[in-house]
């Protein structure tokens, strides 16, 4: 913005001062003019990118959540196959889900979360589904807990409890 406001007030008084690289640095400038200014926390300014962008363009999502993660003791995705029978909690961002129905008519669904190493597709069966897919949705990392199973080769999260991670 100071950049902006220094070039329209150049541009206003037609000045004839050397016009400035279109690539070079703005430091390097002699009439730079600009207050120096802060280094931004690396945090923040990831937060910026993914509230205008709503994506980071060179990390995933859950960078943003790591340090609460951490905490969490969560096993990662890549790892689920080592788990197989056993309850875990996953920290994942969702992706997609379709909504299904049983033999008997009630709502269930099949969602796909995913973290830094790896997909994994989950299941949340009708009662699962009651509790917790009102508070589910895109642009939020989730805690996921649930037994880890294989079924056709495939390994999933048949989830019984969903909690929202914040920041």
């Amino acid at each position: 913005m100071w950049e902006l406001a220094c070039w329209l007030n150049d541009r206003s008084a037609k000045s004839t001062a050397r016009t400035p690289s279109l690539f070079g640095s703005p430091n390097n400038d002699p009439t730079d003019r600009r207050p120096p200014l802060p280094p931004d926390n690396e945090r923040e300014v990831l937060r910026r990118e993914f509230a205008v962008l709503g994506f980071l363009c060179d990390r995933h999502p859950m960078e943003l959540y790591a340090h609460r993660i951490e905490k969490l003791r969560t096993v990662k995705a890549c790892n689920l196959p080592r788990f197989l029978g056993q309850h875990v909690r996953m920290a994942g961002w969702l992706i997609t889900g379709k909504v299904v129905s049983t033999k008997n008519g009630d709502p269930m669904e099949f969602l796909t979360f995913e973290d830094q190493t790896g997909i994994v597709e989950t299941t949340f069966f009708p009662q699962a589904y009651r509790r917790f897919c009102h508070m589910i949705d895109r642009n939020r990392p989730y805690l996921l807990r649930g037994k880890v199973e294989e079924d056709w080769g495939a390994v999933t999260l048949t989830v019984d409890r969903v909690d929202r991670i914040t920041r």
